[in-house]
């Protein structure tokens, strides 16, 4: 028996297919409503939630982690959606830790920073990091268009400033890089960032966790991510050779406020203890250290 049918069959309808590569939302809204919502209609309808205190997600999250700010911010009627467009320029949030770490005009053989224009409207987090084969990826940001700027900017971070240096020259050579068939632009960000100084931290994190409806239930990490941070990216599940354990492998859109954060939050999760393992995990940004078959 395969991991997927061990899977499927502990929380999703038995005639359900599981897609290796599962999206997940930035909210219950925008899940409910996606194709990928009618896997878990099952598990929902049997109440299926993570065990002891987290039947009670908001409570239990609060008390044991305390959420970013972001989220505290999105708590608050999304205040952060309420910033004036009257600016020209592609607006960013200037009230983060990460903001106030950068090092502005930093040479480019130190800065590990990117700034990417040109991205099509259209195109979301995975679609940026599916194009990224350079190194290990520390955060990457969209920013929408504004009235001046007709498409997306990202402002991508490496971990390494030679990956960065990588990225930038295969922008500039003929092929160039593309993303949903649109050539995007590349150059340093002059608000830079020096070489990730945790060498073991990711944007990924695996949890390992025993193969029970809730458990192997993405939608339910999901909800509990929702608590902690505001977070983009995709899940999988990797087998591990055990029938009765499996790995389900997140892979965020940044370590600082993301992955890390979620990781920590399990860590210190008191239910957790003996059932659920969480490590860092491999970018699949970085060819050399990741292997989707593993």
């Amino acid at each position: 028996m395969t991991i997927e049918t061990l899977i499927t069959k502990n929380f999703a309808a038995p005639d359900s297919t599981l897609p290796p590569i599962i999206p997940w939302p930035l909210t219950d809204d925008s899940f409910r409503e996606s194709d990928e919502a009618k896997l878990f209609q099952e598990a929902e309808a049997a109440q299926a939630v993570l065990p002891g205190t987290l039947k009670n997600p908001v409570a239990t999250v609060k008390q044991q982690y305390r959420p970013t700010e972001m989220v505290m911010r999105e708590d608050q009627k999304q205040n952060t959606k309420d910033q004036s467009l009257s600016s020209k320029k592609y607006l960013g949030n200037v009230n983060t830790r990460g903001f106030k770490s950068q090092i502005r005009n930093l040479p480019g053989r130190y800065n590990c920073a990117l700034w990417i224009t040109n991205i099509p409207i259209e195109a979301d987090y995975t679609d940026v990091l599916n194009a990224i084969h350079e190194g290990a990826v520390a955060s990457l940001h969209l920013n929408s268009p504004n009235e001046e700027f007709h498409n997306q900017a990202a402002k991508l971070v490496f971990k390494e400033p030679e990956s960065a240096a990588a990225f930038l020259r295969r922008s500039r050579d003929r092929e160039g890089i593309q993303i949903k068939h649109m050539r995007i632009r590349a150059t340093y960000n002059r608000f830079g960032y020096t070489r990730h100084t945790k060498p073991w931290q990711s944007r990924v994190i695996h949890i390992e966790v025993p193969v029970t409806k809730e458990f192997v239930n993405i939608w339910n990490w999901v909800k509990y991510f929702n608590k902690l941070c505001v977070h983009h990216g995709t899940a999988r599940y990797v087998d591990i050779g055990n029938p009765e354990r499996v790995v389900i492998e997140f892979q965020f859109a940044r370590i600082q406020g993301q992955a890390q954060c979620c990781l920590l939050a399990i860590e210190k999760e008191p239910v957790f203890k003996g059932l659920v393992k969480v490590t860092y995990g491999p970018d699949p940004c970085d060819p050399e250290a990741y292997s989707p078959n593993e």
